[in-house]
């Protein structure tokens, strides 16, 4: 795919199963997007970027809004983090929220999303990111499904795809819905850098 086209331009809001899974994350002077990764009959939890609560780990900030789809909003905490990922799960209560949503980890069976074998992905391969602020979905491809990102110092799929200030922590979705990993970093030259659905799952559980 030639990455000066199709990845710069939000695609048709059509695709209304990964706009539900994809949440807007803020704390203090920074934001970003996160995922509804798993649910139980009290809390849902949210896997995002831990860089975008940064002002949460200097003291700036001690509130964690999450929005969810239909702009309804909830305090979360922090579950579980993985520094050397840059992941961190958040918590938020169904008592602050009146709609009842889905996660990966609810419908992974299903044949709706799921969370896909890292061993599937291959270059050239469509995929979409979603930036939870703006509901503006972003269609590119995978350059390379593996390759080693200096910034991160860990193997990353890396993508033709473009991304706006505040989308880090949004999910990375292919065609059919499914959950490829989670967006980490990205650059003006519509290129971005995902860590793998398998070490989001690992650093779950």
């Amino acid at each position: 795919m030639n990455k000066d086209k199709k990845e710069n331009h939000p695609v048709a809001d059509s695709y209304v199963d990964i706009k539900k899974l994809c949440v807007s994350v803020s704390c203090g002077e920074y934001y970003g997007c996160g995922t509804v990764y798993d649910s139980d009959e009290n809390s849902y939890t949210i896997v995002t970027a831990k860089h975008v609560l940064q002002d949460y780990y200097d003291g700036a900030s001690e509130d964690i809004i999450v929005k969810f789809e239909n702009n309804e909003s909830g305090k979360a905490s922090i579950l579980n983090e993985n520094i050397d990922l840059d992941i961190v799960f958040l918590g938020v209560g169904k008592n602050e929220i009146s709609t009842d949503y889905y996660s990966v980890s609810d419908i992974s069976s299903s044949s709706s999303v799921s969370s896909k074998s890292d061993g599937t992905l291959y270059s050239g391969q469509t995929i979409y990111l979603v930036d939870a602020n703006t509901g503006d979905i972003y269609a590119g491809s995978i350059a390379n499904p593996s390759v080693y990102s200096e910034d991160f110092a860990m193997d990353m799929i890396y993508c033709y795809c473009a991304v706006t200030p505040g989308m880090s922590g949004t999910g990375l979705f292919d065609e059919a819905g499914n959950y490829l990993g989670i967006l980490l970093g990205g650059s003006d030259e519509a290129e971005a850098v995902c860590l793998t659905a398998s070490l989001v799952r690992q650093a779950y559980q």
